[in-house]
């Protein structure tokens, strides 16, 4: 299996993590032909002891993309 990390944390807006996720995935799937089902998405999922909370707006473009 294959994981990938989530480029979209790199990015704070969410229409740029929109479009940077949306790019990582075609190229993923279009360009290197790699399985969807072999694929794993990974986000921020906070930390509470740093008072950082989790990346739900990346969440959700990983959810929107399939």
């Amino acid at each position: 299996m294959l994981c990938i990390l989530d480029y979209c944390v790199l990015f704070i807006f969410l229409p740029v993590q929109e479009e940077a996720c949306s790019m990582a995935w075609e190229l993923l799937t279009e360009v290197y032909e790699i399985p969807r089902d072999r694929l794993y998405v990974t986000y921020f999922g906070g930390d509470a002891s740093l008072g950082l909370s989790a990346d739900e707006e990346c969440r959700d473009v990983w959810l929107r993309l399939g």
